[in-house]
């Protein structure tokens, strides 16, 4: 009797690995790699009038992914308490993320300019006409699509008709002093090129060793980045309503949207060995910058 319990404990020991043994193994293919589904949440635009009605069971953060906000400017906007809780039919109001603050001087026109939209976006989003007046302390809504050919920096074919400076009237009295914004070789001439082709714009200037650039001009930056097709990273200083002065291609930007800069202040640097593209418009219309820049 004393033997039967350990040849009992022997025959399950010796019936578990046979039947472990006849187990079927799981095996990973290697042939087709996992998928992963990604879900994109849908973004929706801030309705023009700025509010919308509560129709389903959604919290301030379900608002706030599907209109691009931060939850704390939806509270603050509607002076909520905590919990936050929404109920159905309640009328919310949603900041728009980008508003301009109208200053003395500033005209439609003006806007569309510095933050680089459409015209007839701005006056939709708005409820503006073109004539109308703007007030000072006035908030207006700016376009959260950017569309930099209102700044004319584009390449233009030759069909297009491009305003030369004698049909600009420049008054050489009147119009700012620009200064050259690096030293160096002109590589390539402001005019056509490509056969006709294609105009440039403006002039490249070759530097033969690092260098600052500084700003041709006094002025308030309307634009730093790299965004627009062709033109690299980017400096854009406005003058006044109808001067502006472009910086391409630079390798550093020492200044920020916003900034008051000074004639003849570093507002970007050039390695060795590269070139600046540079251009002035009146009015949107390029002038040829040799035409009119002076020595320091």
């Amino acid at each position: 009797m004393k033997y039967k319990i350990p040849y009992l404990i022997l025959f399950l020991l010796i019936s578990l690995l046979f039947w472990g043994c006849n187990t079927k193994v799981i095996q990973l293919k290697k042939k087709e790699p996992a998928t992963l589904n990604i879900v994109q949440n849908k973004t929706f635009q801030i309705p023009k009038l700025g509010f919308i009605y509560i129709s389903d069971d959604v919290s301030i953060y379900d608002i706030a992914n599907k209109y691009r906000l931060l939850p704390q400017e939806i509270i603050k906007a509607n002076n909520l308490k905590a919990p936050y809780k929404l109920s159905k039919g309640q009328k919310l109001f949603l900041p728009f993320p980008l508003i301009h603050v109208v200053r003395s001087g500033d005209t439609i026109s003006t806007i569309t300019i510095q933050y680089a939209v459409k015209l007839n976006e701005l006056l939709e989003l708005n409820d503006l006409n073109k004539s109308d007046t703007l007030s000072v302390d006035q908030n207006i809504k700016i376009p959260l699509k950017k569309n930099y050919d209102v700044v004319g920096l584009v390449i233009r074919e030759k069909n297009l008709t491009l305003l030369k400076p004698r049909d600009l009237s420049l008054d050489l009295k009147k119009m700012p002093k620009f200064i050259w914004p690096v030293k160096g070789k002109i590589t390539k001439k402001f005019g056509s090129y490509a056969n006709g082709k294609q105009h440039n714009d403006g002039i490249d200037i070759l530097v033969d060793n690092d260098s600052k650039v500084i700003a041709s001009f006094d002025a308030k930056v309307a634009f730093v980045g790299s965004r627009i097709k062709s033109f690299g990273n980017m400096i854009l200083l406005k003058h006044d309503k109808e001067w502006i002065s472009a910086y391409s291609k630079i390798d550093f930007s020492m200044v920020k949207e916003g900034d008051i800069v000074k004639k003849g202040q570093v507002i970007a640097q050039l390695k060795k060995n590269s070139s600046l593209h540079f251009q002035i418009r009146k009015s949107r219309n390029p002038i040829n910058p040799e035409s009119i820049l002076i020595n320091q």
